[in-house]
């Protein structure tokens, strides 16, 4: 999983013009990085927090990381950008300078990724495998009645386990071949929320500096 500065690096990306996701209504989606192999305790597997709206806004919390004094908060009200360390009171503003101006949030995508994981984004995960015709299979994961979707390109396979009944995501896996490369377990997923545009102003009472794209 991506931290603030890898998703924002993808943000970033001057390829980053394929259409497709944009929440008419706001989102509100906790995750975390479930992938085999990585330490539960770690601050990599802590839970983040992710609101996008439309294809303009986005803001991504990250819990404290303790060792290394830190705590991240990345807010896209495109064409601006803000990644800040709500510990250190310090943060970087940039402006998107690469229309058109849309903010993405892919689940597993980096820069280099192909588009068949880049467009697999939060907020529209289960749109994204009926677009593709995909039909639901058992998903026998936990205690709940789960839905899986799966759908794959070349050695790349991304499976979405639903919640049956709210229609709304469990889990995505990211599978190349036969190995699990990333997990993402979801924990809380809000969708149709009423818009909050005070989530995506620029952060107040941080020492800003600017940065070039």
């Amino acid at each position: 999983m991506r931290t603030i500065k890898g998703l924002l690096l993808s943000l970033l990306c001057p390829n980053l013009i394929w259409a497709g996701c944009a929440p008419e209504k706001m989102i509100r989606v906790v995750f975390r990085d479930a992938t085999p192999g990585l330490d539960s305790n770690s601050f990599a597997a802590k839970p983040k927090t992710l609101y996008r709206l439309g294809t303009r806004y986005g803001r991504l919390e990250e819990l404290l990381d303790s060792e290394h004094h830190a705590q991240g908060l990345m807010i896209a009200n495109e064409p601006d950008l803000w990644m800040v360390n709500l510990v250190a009171k310090t943060g970087k503003h940039i402006v998107d300078s690469g229309e058109p101006y849309h903010f993405h949030a892919p689940v597993f995508g980096a820069p280099d990724a192909p588009e068949f994981l880049k467009t697999f984004e939060f907020g529209c995960e289960l749109a994204y495998m009926k677009e593709r015709s995909v039909s639901p299979e058992p998903a026998p994961i936990e205690t709940r009645k789960l839905e899986g979707y799966r759908v794959s390109q070349g050695n790349l396979t991304i499976f979405l386990a639903v919640d049956s009944k709210l229609q709304k995501p469990v889990l995505a896996a990211l599978h190349n071949g036969d190995k699990v490369v990333s997990v993402v377990k979801y924990l809380n997923y809000d969708s149709g929320l009423e818009p909050d545009l005070t989530l995506f102003k620029a952060p107040s009472g941080v020492a800003l500096s600017e940065t070039t794209p």
